[in-house]
């Protein structure tokens, strides 16, 4: 039987993370991001005017987006 000296011990010893993996586990997530948003943008500019028209946006726009650096928040 696990007591509930024994449980907390275990649930804090088991949920935090060491500190280097958390570091690349955020790199690997904007290393995600970031292909996503690249992948989008090709999507995007292989689209002709009149799909992008139809989705309410038209080609300038994208390679306004495409050129402009990725604000951090």
């Amino acid at each position: 039987m696990m007591t509930r000296l024994n449980y907390e011990a275990y649930s804090t010893s088991h949920e935090t993370a060491p500190a280097p993996f958390l570091m690349v586990r955020r790199l690997l997530g904007r290393i995600a991001a970031w292909h996503r948003r690249r992948a989008t943008g090709r999507a995007l500019l292989q689209m002709d005017d009149h799909l992008l028209r139809d989705i309410g946006i038209d080609r300038l726009q994208v390679m306004d987006a495409a050129s402009r650096p990725r604000r951090r928040g």
